[in-house]
């Protein structure tokens, strides 16, 4: 296999993939596996253009942030590196009272990463697997921006201290977004964390 691994201060890129699948077929390498500790949202399309092709297989491997801390001792090796999970989301287009068009984001699931069992599964979005995800409604490409988020406080907190009340139903994590009309770049972006800790963005 080739291995290709991303900047310590930045994010793994579609061009850093296409450089090193580039590489490695001149090289007559069929496999390669590109680590990172952060991704661009793209590298999921890039993946499957990529292998629609037929002739390479590519792994997008998350390495862990807090091996960057210094002095940080890895008790659990095993547990640096898991494979990148891409979020499933849908997007369906309605239209509001005065006729504008307008989008619901709704997640539907996303691969969830087992450290101690090393194994990877779909989880649907209802499963208590999701911690939380967040929507950017105008992405541009570079800058994730929380417009809509949404937490799994698993149980109801008590805020009783500071005289408000609210419904149970808010503690409970929300599957679809509000309504939000399209902007400039006509693109949005997903980041989902997991109950594990593993953050990938679509």
């Amino acid at each position: 296999i080739a291995i290709s691994v991303g900047p310590l201060s930045g994010r793994v890129t579609a061009k850093q993939i296409n450089d090193a699948v580039q590489d490695a077929l001149a090289s007559g390498i069929p496999e390669v596996h590109v680590l990172g500790w952060a991704f661009e949202a793209n590298v999921g399309e890039v993946k499957s253009a990529l292998e629609s092709r037929g002739n390479v297989k590519v792994e997008l491997v998350m390495i862990r942030p807090d091996t960057l801390v210094e002095g940080l001792k890895a008790t659990q090796p095993e547990m640096l590196f898991s494979p990148l999970a891409l979020p499933d989301v849908e997007v369906a287009r309605e239209t509001n009272g005065a006729g504008e068009a307008q989008f619901r984001v709704t997640l539907k699931g996303v691969a969830i990463f087992d450290r101690k069992r090393r194994t990877t599964e779909y989880k649907s979005a209802d499963s208590g697997y999701v911690s939380a995800w967040y929507l950017d409604e105008d992405y541009d490409g570079d800058c994730f921006v929380d417009c809509q988020m949404f937490f799994d406080f698993k149980k109801k907190l008590s805020l009783s201290k500071l005289g408000v009340e609210v419904p149970d139903e808010e503690f409970a994590l929300r599957l679809t977004s509000e309504p939000f009309p399209m902007r400039g770049y006509k693109r949005i972006a997903v980041k989902v964390v997991d109950v594990y800790g593993n953050e990938s963005t679509v």
